[in-house]
């Protein structure tokens, strides 16, 4: 079912290439993965929605292939008021 997201990413302090994903938890499995040569035409924030159980998981972003930042989060509710938000700021 479509979990919605709320993204923010400031796309000012990125260029070259991004890889976002998305991860369970308590398998390890991979549920979506995305790729991006560049960023910078993102608006923050971004909406997504994405199809997956309700759970923990582990939000994943390498920059030009190296680990750059992880956050881990849990699902709760279909409720797009109690949408994860996902985050690169402090």
């Amino acid at each position: 079912m479509p979990v919605p997201f709320h993204l923010e990413w400031p796309a000012a302090e990125h260029s070259g290439s991004l890889s976002f994903r998305f991860l369970n938890r308590a398998t390890g499995d991979v549920i979506e993965e995305y790729s991006y040569d560049g960023i910078s035409h993102f608006i923050n924030p971004i909406d997504w929605s994405i199809n997956m159980p309700l759970g923990e998981f582990r939000f994943e972003v390498t920059k030009a292939g190296q680990p750059y930042h992880a956050q881990d989060f849990r699902v709760r509710s279909l409720d797009p008021g109690e949408a994860p938000r996902l985050t690169n700021k402090p």
